[in-house]
C-alpha cells in the first residue's frame, strides 16, 4: 500500500488497529474463557507493519519513548514513517503513519 496507518498499545506493543486489509489483530481467541492472544506489531503478518515496527522499536525499551507530545520520523525500508504517542483519559497508544518513499518523493518533486 502507498500509505499505512496502525495503532499500537505502547506498553505491550499489541497491534490495536490497522489500515492494512487482512492483518489480524488476534492470533487466537478462546470463546469459552473469553481470552485472546494479541498480535504484536513487530510480529504482524503484514511485512510493511512488521518492518516499520522493527525499525521503530528500541530493543531495550520497546515503544516506551513514544509518549504523549513526542513524535519521531523514522526511515523504515521503502517507507518514511511518522510515529507519535497518544496518552489521554487512560489511553496509552502509539500512532504510526508510513508513506512509501516513492509517493513522498513524487509529491516533493512536484512542488
Amino acid at each position: 500500500p502507498e500509505t499505512v496507518v496502525f495503532l499500537v498499545e505502547r506498553k505491550s506493543g499489541a497491534l490495536l488497529a490497522t489500515s492494512v486489509a487482512g492483518q489480524a489483530l488476534f492470533r487466537s481467541y478462546d470463546p469459552v474463557s473469553g481470552t485472546a492472544q494479541v498480535v504484536l506489531a513487530h510480529q504482524a503478518s503484514s511485512e510493511v507493519i512488521r518492518n516499520i515496527a522493527v525499525a521503530a522499536v528500541d530493543p531495550t525499551g520497546g515503544w516506551a519513548r513514544f509518549t504523549s507530545g513526542w513524535a519521531e520520523d523514522i526511515p523504515a525500508g521503502d517507507y518514511y514513517t511518522h510515529i507519535g504517542g497518544v496518552q489521554m483519559q487512560g489511553l496509552d497508544w502509539v500512532l504510526v503513519v508510513g508513506t512509501k518513499r516513492s509517493v513522498w518523493m513524487a509529491y516533493i518533486n512536484s512542488g
